[in-house]
């Protein structure tokens, strides 16, 4: 790979796509949020605390599709395109495998882990509609998870854009027509927000498909040929995305157990915190998409041996980052009450949400620096390490919470701080172990 491909220009081609279908992707959940605020705060707790259960099952699938993704990287790297299709191969069947098991147990067993995780009656209630008609979206959920992760590992994500803006816009008419009942639709509510969502992810595939067979050289990557199945690769692929996989679960339900110990403080409070969520998903996302870039040069660069301009790409990677948040930053300082409005016209949520916003605002100076550091490290393939890093920072932030929350009865917005923590806890392990560990000749 020659050295302009660490320019600031060849980043951004990488990492646009991705921004823009992420923010595509994340309109799913800040339409949900939005309409169902306008239902009730109980609904919108409901939904917000059902999406992150189902997604700690999804993001198990999307762990197995990052470790995908970095074999892709580096066998693209190393221009050996014909295993890339191999390794496509044996991730989508493992894939479909784990969507099974999850439906199955959303539909049968999901119920005492609800039980555990919500007190409120009505939350409780709304929590089993969500996880019940939103299982049905799994499979095509973990499929596009799979296909991105050959989309960015060649590093061809324009169609990444365009599959989630597709999803994005079918999701917005569906969730009109299903929570109110428009269109001739029935009135549904929390079902008919899940029952959207899923739809939307069945669209969602059906592009990636489509563009798949009229765009992509099937026969270079030897895609769909399955008759290449075996155990060697899906060894390969496990041992690189396992500790991924579970380093994806417990971020994820460790932000389950944040939203538990909210859910205990109140159920405005943890309105509150489901529209901070759905905003700081949206924030989140220009920095998403420069780590994952920064994740598949890395990735890339060592295919191609040349790990002396691996820092220069993280670098380059969070000065974009940062520039974004720049941006983005100065706008929710200023018009807080204007954005949470698009969630509640409720003028007493609206006031006690806009101290938590702050909060996550300037916590996003923290993450653009931290998520790119902790991306790149994933991306030489020293997935154990990544998986040390996030559960030392997980003990830290829980604890930290824990303590804030229950001990010392602090306010929400303090409660919130525990992001700061968490950010500088997994940025400066991360850092440490690219300034010291022996990760340049990795092999993946």
């Amino acid at each position: 790979m020659p050295p302009e491909s660490t320019s600031y220009k060849n980043i951004l081609s990488i990492a646009y796509p991705i921004i823009l279908g992420s923010i595509a992707q994340n309109v799913v959940i800040i339409t949900d949020t939005a309409f169902l605020g306008r239902v009730g705060e109980s609904q919108l707790g409901a939904a917000g605390n059902g999406g992150l259960l189902y997604f700690i099952m999804i993001l198990v699938g999307f762990g197995f599709s990052l470790g995908s993704q970095i074999i892709i990287g580096r066998r693209n790297g190393e221009q050996n395109f014909s295993a890339i299709g191999k390794i496509l191969d044996n991730s989508l069947l493992f894939l479909l495998l784990v969507a099974f098991v999850f439906f199955i147990f959303s539909l049968f067993f999901s119920e005492p882990i609800i039980k555990l995780i919500v007190t409120s009656p009505e939350v409780h209630s709304g929590v089993s509609d969500y996880i019940h008609y939103r299982s049905f979206g799994i499979f095509f959920g973990l499929f596009n998870a799979g296909m991105n992760s050959f989309f960015v590992g060649v590093t061809n994500t324009r169609i990444i854009t365009w599959s989630n803006v597709i999803m994005a816009v079918v999701n917005i008419f569906l969730d009109y027509g299903m929570i109110f009942g428009n269109f001739g639709f029935p009135q549904m509510g929390v079902k008919g927000a899940a029952l959207a969502s899923a739809l939307s992810e069945m669209t969602a595939s059906g592009v990636l498909l489509a563009y798949l067979f009229i765009k992509v050289d099937l026969i270079k990557y030897q895609i769909f040929r399955f008759v290449n199945l075996a155990i060697a690769p899906m060894k390969e692929i496990l041992r690189i995305a396992a500790p991924v996989m579970l380093q994806h679960f417990m971020a994820l339900a460790a932000w389950l157990v944040f939203f538990s110990i909210i859910e205990h403080m109140g159920i405005r409070q943890l309105a509150i915190s489901h529209i901070a969520r759905s905003v700081y998903l949206l924030m989140i996302l220009p920095v998403f998409g420069f780590s994952s870039a920064s994740s598949t040069l890395v990735s890339n660069l060592l295919g191609q041996k040349q790990p002396q301009l691996v820092i220069q790409v993280i670098f380059r990677s969070i000065h974009l980052a940062l520039l974004t948040v720049l941006v983005i930053a100065p706008l929710i300082y200023l018009f807080p009450e204007k954005l949470i409005s698009v969630y509640s016209n409720n003028s007493q949520l609206i006031s006690e949400a806009v101290p938590v916003l702050y909060v996550i605002t300037t916590a996003m100076f923290f993450l653009a620096i931290s998520f790119v550091v902790f991306y790149s490290v994933s991306g030489t393939g020293n997935t154990w390490i990544s998986l040390l890093i996030e559960i030392i920072s997980l003990i830290v932030y829980l604890l930290f919470t824990y303590f804030v929350a229950f001990r010392w009865q602090m306010p929400l917005k303090i409660v919130w701080c525990a992001e700061f923590v968490y950010f500088i806890m997994i940025g400066s392990l991360s850092a440490f172990y690219l300034r010291f560990g022996k990760w340049r000749d990795a092999l993946v």
